[in-house]
């Protein structure tokens, strides 16, 4: 996983083609209240683990109030996944980086 900020937006490219790691302290932008925007890109991801979903959910808990979080070029079998296990409607899930 790499994380980039540039001004007010965290970018964050999760490991293709299997994302297995991440840690929440990574994740939490709350010392950084100039980022208003987080996107996260799964471009070539195809599995995610448990341990990843849940820094996820980690990152909307603590930042869905301050800052605008996008999925970004997420695969079939991951939209198919977030949208069985209920997430897809809490996440917001975008079709592109330029969106």
């Amino acid at each position: 996983m790499l994380i980039i900020t540039e001004d007010d937006t965290a970018y964050i490219q999760m490991d293709a083609p299997a994302t297995t790691e991440a840690d929440r302290r990574e994740l939490d932008f709350s010392n950084r209240p100039e980022i208003r925007r987080i996107r996260i890109q799964f471009r070539g991801v195809k599995m995610i683990t448990s341990m990843v979903l849940a820094a996820m959910m980690f990152l909307m808990d603590r930042h869905r109030k301050t800052c605008e979080i996008r999925l970004l070029n997420l695969e079939p079998e991951l939209r198919s996944l977030l949208s069985r296990t209920g997430l897809g409607s809490w996440l917001e899930l975008a079709e592109s980086a330029e969106e």
